[in-house]
């Protein structure tokens, strides 16, 4: 299909070489209009937050959210627990977790769980000595259970970390 040296192709060769040419830089990807990068070039996705910045707007909502609670980051994840209240005749309080980690795109998500616990720990009264016979405790040494998730509230936390990631740009 190429030229022989000295000898011109005819009309019919002619074609076909400018055929086989053409397919040969259409199927590689080549591009005649000025283009710097070739068509079937992977585009990775913009970069998102970083895991440090979830965790610290992870850990402003629910301070916003439940005011007296105390929050501790370590290792990567929070743990948050609100101070204990009374609901329906029981001590209550929820425990709030916040882990971080990777999806399939590479950008950095809150994963939340709230656990509603109730105390379960029943009054006590001891003999301390002969002059004090009797030391009462209204609600007696705590023993929190898990009472349930709070599904809800996990929902609702993770929208607000993400709109607030969003709102700050990231």
């Amino acid at each position: 299909m190429t030229p022989s040296a000295g000898r011109p192709l005819s009309a019919g060769h002619f074609r076909t070489y400018r055929l086989v040419v053409a397919l040969g830089l259409a199927t590689t990807g080549a591009c005649f209009s000025g283009c710097s990068t070739p068509p079937y070039k992977f585009q990775l996705p913009p970069q998102g937050p970083a895991r440090q910045d979830v965790l610290e707007t992870a850990s402003d909502v629910v301070r916003e959210r439940y005011p007296m609670s105390t929050v501790s980051m370590d290792g990567g994840y929070l743990l948050a627990v609100t101070s204990p209240q009374m609901e329906g005749g029981a001590r209550t309080m929820r425990r709030i977790s916040v882990l971080v980690e990777q999806n399939y795109t590479g950008h950095f998500q809150p994963l939340v769980r709230v656990q509603h616990d109730v105390d379960v720990a029943t009054p006590t009264v001891a003999e301390v000595d002969a002059t004090h016979p009797l030391k009462a405790s209204p609600f007696g040494k705590s023993r929190w259970r898990v009472m349930g998730y709070l599904e809800h509230e996990e929902v609702a936390l993770t929208r607000a970390i993400l709109d607030k990631l969003s709102a700050q740009g990231m």
